[in-house]
């Protein structure tokens, strides 16, 4: 896995978490 790649899982995970706090309150 490369650095763009790791960046990007990063990205994803942050933005699936924050939509998961949104969705909750």
């Amino acid at each position: 896995m490369n650095r763009k790649q790791l960046w990007i899982t990063k990205q994803v995970n942050y933005i699936s978490k924050m939509k998961k706090l949104y969705f909750l309150f």
